[in-house]
């Protein structure tokens, strides 16, 4: 059976809205390598409306014959809205309105393989509720936000995952002496603007390129260290 991943850009207060605003100079090379890793473990995207409109304003318009622009604006993307109409203009897009719990369990069925989540943190907790969600991916940013969208709201009900796991990963980014966070990477505007996108999306809360984890659980990123944490049976 396929797995759902879902990929959140998180602060350390648990915000994840408009990340585009705050995650960008934490890039590293590591963290694209992982989101090439995720696409070719991918086939398929499972959006809410507001990261689906978001990518959509951005994506469509880039010339092609690079992976991601290639793999975003070819792959399968479900999208779950109650408000939106088809047909949608993105390519490779169809629309989810009925019983979303239900359409997910028949794409978990169907052959293939990871059905990945980017943004869209209502989607994400509905999923949690019924036992839809197989992984959780946090990459979480050393920064606090104080305000704004959170992935899980006050009130949610707790959730034990069976496990951690730990091994080095290098730190996301640098500090100057002037406590300025400082990016390393191609000055090429038109690449930063992709970059910044394939993470991140267009104003979505969220919207993030897709990415899929190995079997063995949720991978999460803190303060220059890689965590895996491994869900429950009972989940």
């Amino acid at each position: 059976m396929r797995k759902v991943v879902a990929l959140e850009l998180v602060s350390l207060d648990g915000v994840i809205e408009a990340p585009e605003e705050w995650a960008f100079s934490y890039s590293n090379d590591e963290m694209n390598e992982a989101n090439a890793s995720g696409m070719a473990a991918s086939d398929a995207m499972l959006l809410g409306r507001v990261t689906y409109e978001g990518l959509a304003a951005f994506w469509p318009e880039q010339p092609g014959g690079t992976p991601m622009v290639d793999y975003i604006n070819s792959v399968r993307k479900h999208v779950v809205s109650r408000t939106l109409e088809e047909p949608l203009e993105w390519n490779n897009s169809n629309l989810i309105k009925g019983d979303v719990a239900e359409e997910v369990e028949n794409l978990k069925r169907q052959s293939g393989k990871d059905i990945t989540i980017i943004g869209s943190g209502e989607l994400v907790r509905s999923l949690l509720r019924v036992g839809l969600l197989d992984e959780l991916s946090l990459m979480v940013h050393p920064i606090v936000l104080g305000s704004g969208k959170r992935l899980f709201e006050d009130g949610a009900s707790g959730r034990d995952w069976s496990s951690w796991t730990r091994k080095p990963s290098a730190r996301a980014s640098s500090t100057s002496s002037t406590g300025r966070q400082e990016r390393k990477g191609k000055d090429d505007t038109a690449a930063r603007e992709q970059e910044r996108h394939s993470l991140w999306g267009s104003g979505s809360v969220g919207g993030a390129v897709a990415r899929a984890f190995a079997s063995e659980g949720a991978r999460v990123f803190l303060a220059g260290r890689l965590f895996n944490r491994v869900p429950t049976a009972s989940e």
